[in-house]
């Protein structure tokens, strides 16, 4: 049996860089973590910082979506 190729067949990828918490990464972000694990270093003091900054304002940004959302469900269907 001979193995043939499709004509025009273009597979569809696109890859996603997951961190362990679950959020979504640019690829730039996800290579430097892999860089890192794989050579045993970290990222500097100032970077941590400024990275768990980041993380803590994403985490208010999406608390204040979610009481808009109810203030604004509780305002339609409750008055």
């Amino acid at each position: 049996m001979e193995f043939r190729e499709k004509e025009g067949y273009k597979p569809e990828v696109k890859l996603e860089y997951v961190d362990e918490h679950g959020r979504t990464m640019a690829p730039k972000e996800a290579f430097r973590y892999l860089s890192h694990r794989f050579h045993g270093k970290g990222s500097g003091k100032k970077k941590l910082e400024k990275r768990i900054k980041k993380s803590e304002e994403d985490h208010v940004m999406n608390l204040l979506y979610i009481y808009i959302y109810i203030y604004i469900y509780i305002y339609i269907y409750v008055y």
